[in-house]
């Protein structure tokens, strides 16, 4: 949608910031979600608008009400409060105030208002607008660009590049993708920092105190001692911690703090965000790669399409991913 901030109806006011404008947006989404009580078939009916206009780039507000329209004569209630709701949202993504919205971009929102605007039955058997999601469905609706039901893989990989691979979190926790964020690790020459994460969060899962000591002393010898061989940049303050730690323990003969690595990892992955992953997401070699190795585990028949079953299957498997899905859904 628009880089510029959203345009309004003339007797509001303008949103002066980018942050203001999402939230506005987010609030007409919401509003719209709340009036399809009275079009529950809107998906159907995107899909027609699809269908009819699908050589267009962009549609105006009159093609917008053409929509409305039909659904006012097939439901025969709500039409104002949806039509109102419509041509806000409609302004919202009109950034430019030149009349016209990406057609991709507006069918986008609505297939994914439709989702949110499912009824559910409560205990009492009272019908109330829940979200109902299908995590699967909704993928596809809104990275299924060319409308055929399927993911091709360039839609897959899109679909990658804004739920697994924007989270650095969710990257590094799944296997294929942390191969891959090594490797290019490995030709900037910094390995050492995901290295050292990895065995950060592997001796979190040690329970056993004597084998967590030797372990954490490994690690401080191998990543943290100014002397080690794969010494990683953390500061000063928390280097100093962790030895004079080690050292009590050692002379001690004392257990050691479990959350001793703790200050140091987070810096080392923050450092990661901001800075390695970065310049590892403009990889298009590497993330094509990384997507063609997704991909031959998705598309089980090796037709060349995703299908909604083989999807849903990968993404059920995909916690990470399922959680990323619903951060889209709850815009």
């Amino acid at each position: 949608m628009g880089a510029e901030c959203c345009t309004l109806r003339a007797n509001e006011d303008k949103p002066k910031t980018e942050e203001q404008c999402e939230d506005k947006k987010a609030e007409l989404v919401r509003n719209l979600s709340s009036n399809l009580k009275h079009v529950p078939d809107l998906h159907e009916e995107v899909l027609h608008f699809i269908q009819n206009n699908a050589t267009r780039k962009t549609i105006t507000k009159l093609h917008i009400e053409e929509l409305v329209e039909k659904k006012g004569e097939k439901k025969g209630e709500g039409e104002n409060a949806t039509t109102t709701s419509f041509q806000d949202l409609f302004d919202t993504l009109d950034a430019d105030h030149n009349g016209e919205v990406s057609l991709v971009e507006f069918v986008a929102t609505l297939r994914h208002i439709a989702h949110r605007s499912k009824e559910t039955t409560t205990k009492d058997g009272e019908s109330t607008e829940k979200p109902v999601l299908d995590l699967a469905e909704l993928a596809l609706s809104l990275f299924d660009t060319d409308y055929n039901g399927t993911l091709e893989f360039k839609e897959f990989r899109d679909f990658l590049r804004a739920t697994l691979n924007a989270n650095l979190y969710y990257l590094v926790r799944d296997d294929v993708s942390r191969h891959y964020l090594e490797k290019y690790m490995e030709t900037e020459r910094n390995e050492e920092n995901i290295l050292f994460w990895e065995d950060c969060t592997a001796l979190e899962n040690e329970s056993d105190d004597e084998k967590f000591k030797t372990k954490a002393i490994e690690i401080f010898k191998k990543y943290v001692t100014e002397d080690s061989p794969k010494m990683v940049n953390v500061s000063g303050v928390v280097r100093n911690k962790i030895t004079r730690t080690i050292k009590q323990a050692m002379e001690g003969n004392t257990a050691l703090d479990r959350k001793i690595f703790k200050a140091a990892s987070a810096e080392i992955f923050n450092m990661m965000r901001t800075d390695v992953f970065a310049r590892f997401r403009k990889q298009k070699g590497l993330i094509d790669s990384m997507a063609e190795e997704y991909w031959k585990q998705v598309d089980v028949n090796g037709d060349g399409h995703i299908a909604y079953e083989e999807l849903k299957k990968f993404m059920d498997n995909q916690p990470d991913l399922q959680a990323q899905m619903n951060k889209i859904a709850s815009i």
